[in-house]
């Protein structure tokens, strides 16, 4: 079943029990999902899971925005479709388990130090894709190559 078919049957469920709240934000990916599919790209479920991404980047930012400007009321609503995006992304790595990757990963690039980053970080999205935010990674991986090249 792919994330499309499964925000489908969530959301009849939804609407089945009055939850109001969860059948906004399974609209708000049915959208974002259609919008996908009109774009002409081909939908895989890699595609999918940048869209439902991509939607819980923007409800991170906007709670962000939110509170900063007092409106707690728009920001507990961002925080719940954002609680609803996060089922359909897969599970976070750990800070730990990142340091890990990014670890074996300077091993096999034979980074040294800073000036390795370029050749780090690439390798290590890809390896960590859509189970990891790449602020998080790129700390680490600036951590560790600070670490390295000293």
């Amino acid at each position: 079943m792919t994330i499309s078919e499964k925000i489908i049957e969530d959301m009849k469920a939804a609407m089945k029990e009055g939850n109001t709240t969860r059948v906004a934000a399974l609209r708000t990916l049915r959208a974002a999902l259609l919008q996908l599919q009109k774009s002409g790209e081909e939908v895989t479920e890699e595609a999918e899971l940048k869209t439902v991404q991509k939607q819980a980047k923007m409800s991170k930012d906007a709670i962000e925005q939110f509170s900063q400007a007092g409106r707690t009321d728009l920001a507990e609503k961002e925080q719940a479709e954002l609680l609803v995006f996060k089922e359909y992304l897969p599970e976070q790595l750990s800070d730990e388990e990142i340091r890990e990757v990014v670890s074996k990963i300077a091993d096999e690039v034979g980074a040294k130090g800073m000036e390795d980053f370029k050749h780090l970080m690439p390798k290590a999205m890809a390896e960590v894709r859509g189970r990891a935010d790449g602020g998080r990674v790129q700390g680490i991986v600036r951590e560790i190559l600070a670490g390295e090249g000293l």
